[in-house]
């Protein structure tokens, strides 16, 4: 697989999907595909069934997404890849420049960048995944670890193994994402990345946490309702 297969895009199209695999087919799985064996037949039979992209994604799903009791919201049945995401977003995006009588910035949905801004897009959206996962403080040393040792298995380029490992390493908080988001389009898109983790039966941690990142992105209620039109 090449360095552009194994893009920061790439990786988040596989996290989205497995994501949805997960919920369809139950928490078992997630455990059962993060269970690898060290070397053997079963290991190599096992590797041969996964692209490393979706051991990636297994790995940040399984680890963000199962552990501690944690489950993902019913959002993630609704988006299985970059494109569903992106295309989620920049409807609600629009829809909510329609009924304000504006056109807005000249932005595009995370699907449509080109490469560089593609990976750097993409890169923001797995760490609000992280954010939200983290948002009351589920993701621990131990899991930490365990995280870095999995992606240093998986051989990616070490370029991208260095960018999700710091991700994990550090999880940043909603004035740090948010800091990241350069326009409304952006900041949609990290709300929906987010609601892939905290919804309305989540903590009042994660809830606040939701909150606080909407107020820093500078969301208003009227763009934030037209996004959960979309979900709903």
């Amino acid at each position: 697989m090449s360095d552009q297969q194994l893009s920061p895009q790439s990786v988040l199209d596989q996290i989205l999907n497995v994501g949805k695999e997960y919920l369809q087919k139950g928490q078992d799985l997630a455990e059962d595909k993060l269970n690898i064996p060290e070397q053997g037949e079963e290991r190599e039979l096992m590797l041969n069934g996964l692209k490393k992209g979706a051991i990636a994604s297994a790995v940040l799903v399984g680890l963000i997404g199962t552990k501690g009791g944690r489950k993902l919201t019913g959002v993630a049945l609704k988006l299985g890849s970059v494109a569903a995401l992106g295309t989620v977003a920049y409807k609600g995006y629009q829809n909510w420049l329609e009924k304000r009588n504006t056109t807005g910035d000249s932005v595009k949905p995370v699907h449509n960048l080109d490469d560089h801004d593609a990976h750097q897009r993409s890169k923001l959206l797995i760490t609000a995944m992280v954010a939200a996962a983290n948002a009351d403080g589920n993701i621990d040393d131990k899991e930490q670890q365990e995280l870095k040792h999995q992606i240093l298995k998986m051989h990616l380029p070490k370029s991208l193994a260095g960018e999700l490992e710091a991700i994990i390493d550090s999880p940043a908080d909603a004035q740090a994402l948010a800091a990241q988001v350069t326009d409304f389009e952006a900041a949609s898109e990290v709300y929906i990345a987010s609601r892939l983790f905290i919804g309305k039966h989540s903590s009042l941690t994660e809830r606040m946490y939701l909150e606080q990142l909407v107020a820093e992105m500078e969301l208003d209620s009227e763009l934030v309702e037209s996004l959960e039109a979309q979900l709903a």
